[in-house]
């Protein structure tokens, strides 16, 4: 099935089918037909898949109990809380902050940080850079 990780788009996933697990890393999108997620920590590896790249079957101690280890979107916050401001620094925390909020769009004055731009196109969050005043 491959990996999900986090920055991957919704719209690119394969639904899971039934019975079926799915490697998927934290802040990841879950794929549609994936009710629970399970820590790795609580698992424990039976066999490998063919390609000796995935995991084909894994063990788990305990219940899994739907919805277990999933967050929507934006649970941290309310719609009316601020998550970033006009003329903010965009360092990694910002960066992971506009990722849980489900940011789409970043308007960008001053590009000083490449390496923050990079992170940002790698999360698929859309950047507009401009020379105009932004109001």
């Amino acid at each position: 099935m491959g990996a999900v990780t986090a920055g991957q788009s919704q719209t690119n996933l394969k639904p899971l089918p039934s019975k079926y697990i799915q490697r998927i890393t934290t802040g990841a999108p879950v794929p549609e037909g994936a009710d629970a997620v399970v820590m790795i920590e609580n698992t424990q590896l039976i066999e490998m898949a063919e390609d000796d790249q995935e995991e084909k079957l894994v063990s788990w101690k305990g219940d899994i109990v739907p919805g277990e280890n999933i967050r929507e979107i934006g649970v941290d916050c309310t719609k009316v809380d601020t998550v970033g401001i006009k003329g903010q620094i965009i360092d990694a925390a910002i960066i992971g902050l506009f990722g849980s909020v489900g940011v789409q769009e970043v308007i960008i004055k001053n590009p000083l940080f490449l390496l923050s731009l990079f992170i940002l196109k790698s999360i698929n969050i859309k950047i507009f850079v401009t020379t105009q005043r932004l109001t």
